[in-house]
This record gives C-alpha cells, sequence and structure tokens, in this order.
C-alpha cells in the first residue's frame, strides 16, 4: 500500500551549535516528560491500595469506584486530548498534575463509599490532562523512527509510578487514617512536582528558537504541525479526521482488550491474592498481595524498554509493529490462563503468571502511543490519543471493574478468569486484522489541499 504522506525537504544544515542545543533540550525534556507521568502515577494509584484490599469494600462496589474513576478519565483524556492540540501543551500538563494532586489530598478524608466514588472522579478528570499534551510533545521532539524506543523508556513512568504508589506510604504509616495517609505522600509528590515541570518543560523547540526536529536529523519532513504554519486546526476537523480513521478503530479495539487485562488484573490483584489465595493482610507491609502488585507494575519496566527497542528494529526492517503486538497478546493469554490455574496458596505459580501476563501487557500498552502517532496525522495526535483513552478507558472500565466485579461477587474467580480471557482472545483477531494488512495514515481531503500549499511555501 502506497503511504500517503507528503514530504518536505529541509533546505538548510544545521551548525553544530545548534545541534548541540538541540540534543540538550531534546533530552532535558524527555526526562522531565517521564518525571512528570511518573507523578501523575504517583497520584492515580494511591487509592487502589488503599481501597483495593479493604475487606469493608466488596469487589462490586470497588469495582464500581474504578470504572467511575476509569470512565471520568477516559472523558476528560479525550477532550483535553484535542484541547492539547490547539493549546499550550506545557500549560495544561502541568496545571491537570497540580488539580489531581489537590483533590486527591482531600479525597481520603472520609469514609463514605459515594463521596469517595464522586472525589475520585475529579482525580481521574485531571489525570486526563497528562497523557496528550504529553504525546503531543514527543510528536514536536521526536521523529516517527525514534518513538518506539524513546516512548518505550518513557513508558516505565507508568510502572515506577504505579508501583511505588503501595509503598511509598509505608513512612507514614503512623497516620491514624489510613486513607489520608495513603493520599498524602503521593499529593505532595505531585504538588512539588507540578511546579517545577512548568519552570522546566519546553513545549516544542520553536520555544527555545530551534527548527522542527526533521531539520536536526537532516531527515526529510513526513507530517507538517499545521498549528505551527498558521493553518486553523478546529475541534470538528481534528475530531473527524479521527473518526473516519477506520484503521485507529481496529487498533483501539485491540488494544482494549489489553487494557481490560491491565485494569481486570491489576486493579482486582489485591481482592484475589487476599480473598482467593488467603496471602497476606492488609497491615503486612510485606504481604504477597503488595509484592504481586509490586511484579505487575516493575515488570513492564523491561517490557516497555524491550517493545521500544524491538519495534523499532521492526520498523526500520519495513515489517512494521503489529506482528509484535499480536504475538505479546497471545502470550498475556498464556499468562492469565497461568494465573487462573494456580493452586490455592502458590506463591511461585501465582507470580510467575502475573510476570508472564504483565511482560506482555505491558509490551502492548508502551506501543500504544507510539502506534497512534503512526496512524494519525501530526495535527490530530492528540486528539487520536485521546480517543484511544476515552474509548479503551471506558470500556474497559465497564469491562474490567464493573461488570468483572458484579462477576466475581456472584459467580466467583473462575467466570471472571473465564471472561476476560475470551476478551483477549477477541483483541488478538483485531491485531491479527492489522498484522495482515499494515494500514497507513492518510490525510482527509480539505488538509491534503492545505498541505499542498505548505509544500510550495517550503520550497519557494
Amino acid at each position: 500500500m502506497k503511504k500517503n504522506v507528503l514530504i518536505l525537504e529541509t533546505n538548510q544544515k544545521m551548525s553544530k551549535e545548534e545541534k548541540r542545543k538541540f540534543a540538550f533540550w531534546r533530552n532535558w525534556n524527555f526526562v522531565f516528560m517521564l518525571l512528570a507521568y511518573t507523578m501523575f502515577y504517583f497520584v492515580k494509584y494511591a487509592y487502589k491500595k488503599e481501597y483495593g484490599d479493604n475487606a469493608s469494600i466488596s469487589a462490586s462496589d470497588f469495582g464500581t469506584m474504578a470504572m467511575v474513576f476509569n470512565i471520568s478519565y477516559g472523558v476528560s483524556k479525550f477532550l483535553s486530548g484535542n484541547i492539547a492540540d490547539r493549546s499550550n501543551a506545557r500549560y495544561f500538563m502541568c496545571i491537570g498534575l497540580f488539580m489531581t494532586s489537590i483533590i486527591n489530598l482531600f479525597s481520603g478524608a472520609y469514609d463514605n463509599i459515594i463521596f469517595i466514588t464522586i472525589m475520585l472522579a475529579f482525580v481521574a478528570w485531571f489525570q486526563g490532562f497528562g497523557y496528550p499534551p504529553i504525546s503531543r510533545m514527543f510528536a514536536a521532539w521526536f521523529t516517527k523512527k525514534e518513538r518506539g524506543t524513546r516512548m518505550g523508556v518513557w513508558s516505565i513512568s507508568h510502572n515506577i509510578g504505579g508501583g511505588l504508589a503501595p509503598f511509598l506510604v509505608i513512612p507514614i504509616a503512623f497516620i491514624p487514617n489510613d486513607a489520608i495517609g495513603h493520599m498524602f505522600v503521593p499529593s505532595i509528590i505531585g504538588i512539588v512536582g507540578a511546579v517545577i515541570c512548568f519552570f522546566a518543560l519546553k513545549e516544542k523547540p520553536s520555544v527555545v528558537n530551534l527548527p522542527r526536529v526533521e531539520k536536526y536529523l537532516d531527515v526529510q519532513i513526513e507530517d507538517v504541525d499545521i498549528k505551527d504554519q498558521g493553518v486553523k486546526s478546529s475541534f470538528k476537523n481534528n475530531v473527524m479526521t479521527v473518526i473516519k480513521n477506520k484503521w485507529l478503530w481496529v487498533f483501539v479495539g485491540g488494544y482494549l482488550a489489553m487494557m481490560v487485562f491491565r485494569l481486570g488484573v491489576g486493579d482486582f490483584m489485591f481482592k484475589y491474592i487476599k480473598d482467593h489465595h488467603h496471602l497476606g493482610d492488609k497491615k503486612t507491609s510485606g504481604s504477597a498481595g503488595k509484592v504481586a502488585f509490586m511484579l505487575f507494575e516493575f515488570i513492564g519496566i523491561p517490557a516497555s524498554i524491550f517493545a521500544g527497542w524491538f519495534t523499532d528494529i521492526m520498523v526500520r526492517k519495513g515489517r512494521g509493529r503489529f506482528g509484535v503486538l499480536l504475538g505479546a497478546t497471545l502470550v498475556s493469554l498464556v499468562g492469565l490462563g497461568i494465573l487462573w490455574g494456580a493452586p490455592i496458596g502458590n506463591k511461585a505459580v501465582i507470580f510467575t503468571g502475573i510476570i508472564i501476563t504483565s511482560f506482555s501487557v505491558w509490551m502492548v500498552i508502551s506501543m500504544g502511543g507510539p502506534i497512534v502517532m503512526d496512524l494519525s496525522p501530526k495535527r490530530a495526535v492528540a486528539t487520536s490519543v485521546g480517543f484511544k483513552g476515552i474509548t479503551t478507558y471506558v470500556g474497559a472500565s465497564i469491562i474490567g471493574d464493573k461488570i468483572s466485579g458484579v462477576i466475581i461477587s456472584s459467580h466467583g474467580w473462575n467466570a471472571y478468569f473465564g471472561f476476560i480471557l475470551a476478551i483477549g482472545i477477541l483483541g488478538g483477531f483485531a491485531f491479527l486484522a492489522l498484522r495482515i494488512w499494515k494500514p497507513q495514515p492518510k490525510e482527509d481531503g480539505k488538509y491534503k489541499e492545505e498541505y499542498d500549499e505548505l509544500k510550495e511555501q517550503e520550497t519557494n
């Protein structure tokens, strides 16, 4: 299939001083984008430890809390994605981190489930201000052939933030109200981090008087950010571009299955270990539930790095990323089967299943951003990421949290694992379709004409 993108040529070489400056700012921004999203996850996962292994909260009630959180997060991610495409990404992201931290700070002060759920919805809403603007900054500072490795390394922010969240509260365990303690430390980290990142991050190269990244790497410009060229980018145009992208829909369908694995297994980890396998208790800092949760998150670090490195090799060889997606999905089904069949109380088998499932699921999750960028024009990157967010988080929260919680409460853990395994198989078929047809991004007719005008301006 012929690639339908515009190719613009760079006209001038950068000086050595410009290249040195560009290299510094690229690495500088990469580090702070990683740190920023790590802090988002410190805050985001705080509630899972406090309420996930709370015996007074049923699996169904916890599933409702998680569902509300993730739906709010997904809707926010979509809307904020479109805003991020048309605003200052740095301002937008830092405001989100600051606000989600402030609200989370007070959400643990009450024990009413309805009030807690409402507060978590607001926490999640501002959580949605994180990924879309960061994806826009990635598109500005890194080219398509670099994004796999870079975003693979950046994706460890999910795992560092999520994996450390249950352990950050140990030093303040003396606080009488456990919920306040579990919310306090991540929130303070988030507030401080928001201020630091506001002054440290640079939205795009032009902010520091540098040209586009393609000029720095002396490569052809395969896409034009029309915002930088003075071409109007509206909410309607960006959304319609996303809606008409059929292959983005197919990818999101497969990605949804992996999000069901991630949310379903991750959110119910403490309950599964404690209620089904009868291991650990809430007051034991070294409980099997904490170890399992840590494994599920931290195994994602090598998985994300490996996925980024390996898929970049596949891209350079012209084989694309879709075969890797399919392979990782099949391995995740094996890992989930091991976790399902683990003998009661057998930590070795339980942890083996978690490691296999986590490694494969996080490979797919870390590849989501680069693939959406590959399937989308640069002008609509954040909107496309937001679309992925709203569809997968809303769908996965309903399937992986609420429906799964009801299934666990009504029919037990065997029915639960059978249900999400079936979802995973359907996701595998979606990735198989992508592997067979190998789609490429397309521009709609209106923007094709605008890009043609930009091409003339660039070459004249």
